[in-house]
């Protein structure tokens, strides 16, 4: 019954660790990346990319609001080491908010890195409906969403 037990004990530990490496290959880290305030609304825009963070040089963000949308608010988490590496662009070129319902907001994306990899942008806030959006690293990724102020 120790032998038993023994060997039990070791396969749980096998199965452990080699389980944990498994998953650790898929999203390594996560750039926390600007929340933005607009005509009313609030959303997050967060990138999660799947190398080490020693391996991106750049994030940028190109953000194409409506025209009429006045300030724009940026705004980073306090403890963000990576935003010395992430710009954001906003462009006031789209549409016109009439007032009434909801407006669109395109991003365009671009994560240098020195490994392909891929990149997921996940988006949330009490002004959108919660998405997602994939690609990979030094490609540009486009996308567009509805935000309700």
């Amino acid at each position: 019954m120790g032998r038993l037990g023994y060997l039990l004990a070791t396969v749980l530990v096998a199965v452990a660790l080699t389980g944990g490496s498994a998953a650790a290959k898929d999203i390594e880290w996560c750039a926390e990346d600007p929340s933005f305030s607009l005509l009313g609304a609030h959303f997050r825009l967060t990138a999660q990319i799947g190398t080490p963070a020693s391996a991106v040089t750049r994030i940028a963000y190109v953000v194409e609001v409506p025209v009429n949308a006045g300030d724009v608010a940026v705004s980073f988490p306090a403890d963000d080491s990576l935003a010395s590496i992430t710009t954001v662009t906003v462009q006031r070129t789209g549409d016109a908010y009439t007032g009434d319902g909801s407006f669109r907001v395109r991003v365009g994306l671009t994560v240098n890195a020195s490994e392909h990899a891929k990149v997921v942008v996940l988006l949330d806030g009490r002004s959108v409906d919660s998405d997602d959006f994939k690609g990979h690293t030094n490609k540009p990724l486009k996308f567009r969403f509805a935000v309700v102020p």
